[in-house]
């Protein structure tokens, strides 16, 4: 017999669902929780660590997490609302739109993954790491920043009102369209080489158009932070529940 592209196809397949049948492999640890309570909270963080520890074998990875979005998933969005993911490893991650509303992802590695569009209301990166991962629209009003590592990370058009810093770290990162409110002051945090447009907002003051900061204090904080000026991006959206000003101090 002839063996075809389709039937070895078929023979791979059939290999790796055989393999999958073994306890110790993740996806078959995954599948126990579906048979415990798919919508339970903390079986889907449980499933979403399986996934999130798979290392050096993207196939497998890019396997586990399809399983986990059609199992686990929310209208094919990762779904971690107040989920318990304190440490957790997710460089490089795709978690575009992902739902982590007052998840706990303190000390968590961030490295490099995709948050686009991502609901981070209320959760808690305090330690964090995000160095160059893309948060352009994401929505993290009143979480908590302190001591977060957001160098070289893309902030475009986010939603960051309310927040609380201490030493969060900005370094180069993109600030475009940015509104920054934080809850008290900017307490120690970083923004050396931040680029910034006429719609950045930081702590109630705008980068006017003219590049000159309301504060009295502005230029002196830009050259001391070596600001750099971007180019203008689309317009900004407030989410359909953002906080209002008069909310912020109440």
């Amino acid at each position: 017999m002839k063996i075809t592209k389709s039937i070895l196809t078929k023979i791979i397949r059939e290999e790796i669902l055989r393999e999958m049948m073994g306890n110790d492999h993740p996806i078959a640890k995954m599948r126990q929780f579906v048979d415990v309570g798919h919508k339970d909270i903390e079986n889907i963080a449980r499933a979403f660590k399986i996934y999130a520890s798979i290392k050096n074998n993207a196939p497998l990875q890019q396997l586990a997490y399809e399983y986990f979005l059609n199992h686990f998933g929310d209208d094919g969005k990762v779904n971690l609302e107040g989920a318990d993911l304190r440490g957790i490893v997710l460089n490089g991650a795709s978690l575009q739109g992902a739902k982590l509303r007052g998840a706990n992802l303190e000390g968590a590695s961030l490295n490099g993954a995709n948050l686009q569009g991502a609901d981070l209301r209320g959760a808690s990166l305090k330690g964090a790491n995000l160095q160059g991962a893309d948060l352009t629209g994401a929505n993290l009003i009143n979480s908590y920043l302190d001591k977060a590592n957001f160098t070289a990370a893309d902030l475009t058009n986010s939603f960051m009102t309310n927040v609380r810093l201490n030493k969060t770290n900005f370094t180069d990162a993109n600030l475009a369209n940015v509104r920054l409110l934080p809850f008290r002051e900017l307490l120690g945090s970083i923004f050396k080489g931040a680029k910034w447009n006429s719609r950045t907002m930081i702590h109630n003051y705008w980068f006017g158009d003219t590049g000159e900061y309301t504060n009295p204090n502005s230029e002196k904080f830009r050259e001391d932070n070596e600001l750099v000026q971007t180019d203008e991006v689309g317009p900004m959206n407030a989410p359909a529940d953002a906080v209002l000003l008069s909310d912020l101090f109440k």
